[in-house]
């Protein structure tokens, strides 16, 4: 009886739907988890040049937005942190223009 059910039409027609829904719930939840982690990542860039280069938080912010990938902001986190004075900084950031991904 169970397996009646199971073949019918309709219930593999509604149990395709909840599967496609859970799908796009996690897909949802997924993509904002990676915002949610970017804009962590940029908040630490912004934190490192704050507290060393203050007078660059504007322009780190600016640089940062477009960046979408977590694999570019974490670079440019290690870029940042390696920089020996502000000018080095702003290089770093200044180059972001042309490369941003």
């Amino acid at each position: 009886m169970i397996d009646l059910v199971r073949e019918s039409p309709l219930f593999q027609e509604a149990e395709k739907e909840a599967i496609e829904k859970e799908q796009k719930k996690r897909e949802a939840a997924l993509a904002e988890e990676k915002q949610q982690n970017l804009k962590d990542l940029r908040q630490l860039a912004i934190g490192i040049v704050k507290s060393h280069y203050s007078n660059l938080v504007r322009l780190t912010k600016k640089q940062l937005k477009t960046i979408q990938t977590k694999e570019t902001l974490m670079q440019v986190i290690l870029q940042l942190n390696d920089a020996v004075d502000a000018t080095a900084a702003e290089e770093i950031l200044l180059a972001l223009d042309g490369d941003n991904t």
